[in-house]
């Protein structure tokens, strides 16, 4: 499972949308569900919220088994975030999820 910190992600919404992603990790994936969240993360990198968005891609990524985008969106989160242990920890659990 992905984690969530409050350093790294102060807005509720971040966590919420990790918590549906975690859900379908544990009762399969959902197609309404899925399209809900990129949509929610590519709202919150138009907000500023790069990393949280990126991460959020990158685990959708890993859901649908897209080798390709999971390294592009995680090591866009690590760079944007200074290689912050948090994002590497949720980049290596996607690796492990493929």
């Amino acid at each position: 499972m992905w984690h969530d910190s409050p350093m790294l992600y102060p807005a509720e919404k971040s966590n919420e949308l990790i918590d549906v992603i975690n859900e379908m990790i544990e009762s399969g994936v959902n197609d309404l569900a899925i399209a809900r969240v990129r949509r929610e993360a590519l709202r919150l990198e138009k907000a500023g919220r790069f990393v949280d968005a990126k991460q959020l891609l990158g685990m959708l990524a890993t859901l649908q088994g897209d080798v390709n985008a999971v390294e592009v969106c995680f090591d866009a989160a690590v760079t944007a975030s200074g290689n912050d242990p948090l994002v590497m920890t949720n980049y290596a659990v996607s690796l492990a999820n493929l």
